[in-house]
């Protein structure tokens, strides 16, 4: 049985709040790319704060987990700009937004793809 611990940002959470949210992540078996479009879509539950929280930070770490890259690649498409950065002090974060929009703009549309794979076969046999 692997477990998942979901770190989150106590600037954005209240303690007892963040506590009982990571303890049910950590039951719960979601991966964690659900994890992430949960967050998204529960702001207002998770924070607490009555209004839906969009500008989520996420450090980098949470961000190679999310996309289930290693944290040097990650950093690598962060300092390219291929994932918008936003800094504070020296840090660096990425808005829960701007990786999702990262990630739909990377996705593979498999409907075309396979469209176009059968269209390549069947110009093969003709030929």
């Amino acid at each position: 049985l692997r477990t998942t611990h979901l770190r989150l940002d106590p600037l954005f959470c209240k303690s007892r709040r963040k506590n009982k949210l990571e303890t049910q992540f950590i039951n719960s078996g979601l991966t964690l790319e659900q994890m992430f479009y949960t967050i998204q879509s529960e702001g207002t539950d998770l924070f607490g704060s009555g209004a839906i929280l969009k500008d989520v930070l996420l450090t980098g770490e949470d961000v190679a987990r999310i996309l289930q890259l290693s944290r040097g690649l990650t950093d690598e498409l962060m300092k390219r700009g291929l994932i918008p950065t936003v800094r504070i002090g020296g840090s660096r974060r990425v808005l829960a937004d701007d990786l999702e929009a990262y990630i739909y703009q990377n996705r593979l549309d498999y409907g075309k793809a396979a469209q176009a794979f059968i269209n390549h076969r069947s110009s093969e046999r003709e030929k």
